[in-house]
């Protein structure tokens, strides 16, 4: 070898070194062997889940059984993950080119001749077999976006000029504009019966690639205001601040197939703020770990997936935390390239511990609950994507680096003005923080209700009745410490609230310190005005939302000084006879009595479930937020009242 091919190696070399980093992280022999065991497993399902006549993919699939394509329908969003995976197959030479990129021209072909699609947007689930809308489900934007994802993958991996030309089409046919109906949000679907969904992507979360596709867009591109007008709430928990939304998956799709690394835009480094958002779900469930046996061992991970109740989005704080001690393993792996040392070990643990019962021909199960003995038996399309497709990313990179030589993302990323990060972490500058108190289950509070005598009833619960002077009853406060979600402006803003009770009646005196009362909702919608909410849960079980056996009590002042308003929500106002009050508002807030007859609101005696919360909407000051006394999720968990009868 001459000196001179020598230093070209050397030189070529470097330059590799530094197109990985950002990507490769310092992995041990035995890290390597562990994740190509698991990328394996998942590439199965991949393979193994998909109708190799249209190559429409399984929603889901029993990981512990035969394939069966007639378990589910096809998701959408599964098909981009797959287009993807099946490419790292090839790549690790675990997959005969051929064979994926006849299965992916034969995906591609089907998609643009013969899916059911409507502006270009493909329905959020459809027919494994006939590519048609199944379970009355929406079309979707997000679904879309990310099955579109796999085909511009596609179309910049495979040497094929037909894959290329289908890729490019299918991205070029969404009309992204029509997505926006006349809005400065995209809509996150469309119905034939009922036309665009009432909900719009507005906030930070997953939609970052489905909004960079669409401003990339060639043929029906929306603008750059689009980006800027997505609210970006921030907050803090446990030191790990970061632009938030609950589940971890928000954090993790667009990372994927987008590579964020060392770039910036005007508002924050995105590879940083899911770093930061990682960690924060992980020190969430280590803090939680006493209360919930699956956070032990360094395991975490909130995130979408199924759970012993149904499929719930479960997450961490700073956001509004949802969280019943179920974990997914997904949400570990796709967090791999932000956290791989956190990760890998979370990962391991849930292999080595649980193996038997999470461990199947697709890999990781969806998710698991060991405090409520609940495993779950499927692995799900889009859970199973992120976690080969990040650990690829950590490996070598190889998933950024075809993706983002499309010179449409290439467009789109400048349009967002991307550029070097230079450390640049936050402009909080740009950025509205928010608070969102953390309530633990080991935390749960309990109130005692002072007692009064039993000649009290509705016909005495007026202000000045005496019996607020007879019982000595501890007082439930809400002050700044006791924001359960929002933004508080208002310093001053404070509740004060006794409870006593006697065989009949339970009375509940509340004191609302707030220096500006907006009451302009109508009754039906009160709660977004002032307002207090007492929740009720006589069984001590949970309330179950709207729950013919749980309660929602809410009191807001009426539009004019000496009006107020009550009713309560669940029952749609039929147990309002079972309510009585008085009401006066003076310069300083408002304040109020409830006399709630037991009998009409099965109130046993003993203890039942109940938590006070207060709306305040400040409009001088321009904030908005909840206070609680105690607000668990999921199926609601409210303090403990212990009755005095």
């Amino acid at each position: 070898m001459t000196k001179n091919n020598f230093v070209s190696i050397y030189i070529v070399s470097f330059f590799l070194l530094l197109l990985f980093a950002g990507h490769c992280s310092a992995l041990t022999a035995s890290d390597e062997k562990f994740l190509e065991t698991i990328q394996i497993k998942t590439l199965n399902y991949f393979v193994k889940c998909v109708n190799p006549e249209n190559g429409l993919l399984l929603d889901r699939a029993d990981n512990f059984a035969p394939p069966d394509l007639s378990y589910s329908p096809c998701s959408v969003a599964g098909v981009g993950f797959g287009l993807t995976a099946i490419a790292v197959g090839v790549e690790r030479g675990w997959l005969e080119r051929e064979f994926a990129e006849r299965l992916t021209l034969t995906t591609l072909e089907f998609f643009f001749e013969k899916m059911e699609n409507v502006n270009g947007f493909f329905y959020h689930f459809v027919d494994m077999k006939t590519g048609k809308r199944v379970w009355n489900c929406e079309v979707s934007s997000i679904d879309t976006a990310l099955f579109v994802a796999g085909a511009i993958f596609a179309g910049e991996y495979y040497d094929n000029l037909k894959i290329k030309r289908l890729a490019s089409a299918l991205y070029y046919r969404v009309n992204w504009r029509w997505m926006t109906n006349g809005r400065k949000h995209l809509c996150m679907g469309w119905k034939p019966e009922e036309g665009f969904l009432s909900n719009y992507w507005s906030e930070y979360c997953e939609s970052m690639i489905m909004y960079l596709l669409a401003m990339g867009s060639p043929t029906y591109p929306v603008g750059r205001e689009f980006w800027d007008d997505i609210d970006r709430p921030y907050g803090d928990y446990s030191s790990f601040a970061h632009i938030y939304c609950a589940p971890l998956f928000t954090h993790q799709y667009s990372h994927i197939w987008i590579d964020f690394s060392n770039k910036r835009d005007d508002y924050a480094d995105y590879f940083y703020n899911s770093k930061m958002a990682t960690l924060a779900n992980r020190q969430y469930c280590l803090d939680n770990a006493r209360d919930y046996p699956a956070f032990t061992g360094g395991a975490f991970g909130l995130t979408a997936c199924i759970g012993p109740d149904g499929y719930l989005a479960y997450g961490a704080p700073p956001a509004p935390a949802v969280n019943d001690g179920t974990l997914a393993p997904t949400a570990a792996g796709g967090s791999i390239i932000f956290t791989p040392e956190e990760s890998i070990a979370a990962l391991r643990h849930i292999y080595e511990k649980y193996g038997p019962k999470m461990w199947g021909e697709y890999g990781f199960c969806d998710s698991f609950n060991p405090g409520r003995n609940w495993f779950a038996q499927d692995a799900y399309a889009i859970n199973q994507g992120p976690i080969i497709l990040m650990i690829e990313n950590l490996r070598s990179g190889m998933v950024h680096r075809v993706f983002m030589k499309n010179s449409r993302v290439k467009r789109a990323m400048e349009l967002a003005k991307f550029r070097e990060s230079d450390g640049f972490k936050h402009d909080r500058a740009k950025l509205k923080t928010y608070s969102n108190r953390v309530y633990f289950l080991r935390e749960r509070p309990t109130y005692v209700s002072g007692r009064v005598d039993e000649s009290y009833g509705a016909e005495v619960s007026c202000l000045g009745s005496k019996i607020w002077n007879e019982s000595c009853t501890p007082e439930i406060i809400l002050d700044k410490g006791f924001i359960q979600s929002g933004i508080n402006k208002q310093p001053g803003f404070r509740v004060e609230a006794g409870i006593v009770d006697n065989s009949g009646f339970l009375f509940i005196r509340c004191r609302v310190r707030d220096s500006e009362i907006v009451s302009r909702a109508p009754f039906n919608e009160m709660y977004r005005d002032d307002a207090i909410e007492i929740f009720l849960d006589p069984g001590n079980d949970k309330i179950q939302w709207g729950s013919a056996g749980d309660f929602q009590i809410i009191l807001s002042p009426g539009h004019s000084a000496g009006e107020s308003r009550v009713n309560e929500f669940f029952s749609k106002g039929s147990k309002n006879r079972y309510i009585t009050h008085s009401f006066k508002r003076d310069d300083t807030g408002y304040e109020f009595i409830l006399a709630l007859d037991k009998r009409g609101f099965n109130i046993k005696p003993g203890s039942c479930g109940f938590s006070i919360a207060a709306h305040n909407v400040d409009e001088k000051l321009g904030s908005e937020c909840k206070f609680n006394s105690y607000f668990l999720e999921p199926g609601i968990i409210p303090g403990i009242l212990k009755l005095s009868k």
